[in-house]
């Protein structure tokens, strides 16, 4: 019963803080006053960080399925986005979009 609590909590962070991101990320791309906006890796950003929240939502609805080649690629899709946005937040230097994202791995994790 707790290990099911745990696994909702971690997909629940997830969701939470990819949505997060996802604020902060637009944020980013649209204010006037930011260094990266309209930039390509600012949009990137804000299109991996929907797909994670996306992806997310989908994993906390299709927890119960027993087909393992789903749950292996869409959690190695999902370790792959976040490593990348990761990359990306650090490079871009937004420190709280970069935070969210980390938040969002300990989620996953």
């Amino acid at each position: 019963m707790l290990l099911k609590d745990k696994k909702r909590l971690g997909i629940g962070m997830m969701f939470l803080f990819s949505a997060i991101g996802l604020i902060v990320s637009l944020f980013n791309f649209f204010l006037p006053a930011s260094p990266i906006r309209y930039t390509g890796g600012a949009e990137l950003v804000s299109l991996t960080t929907l797909t994670m929240t996306l992806l997310s939502g989908l994993i906390y609805f299709f927890r119960h399925d027993h087909y393992r080649w789903i749950h292996v690629g869409v959690n190695m899709l999902m370790m792959v986005l976040l490593f990348g946005t990761l990359c990306a937040a650090y490079f871009l230097e937004s420190r709280l979009l970069f935070i969210f994202i980390l938040l969002a791995g300990c989620g996953w994790f």
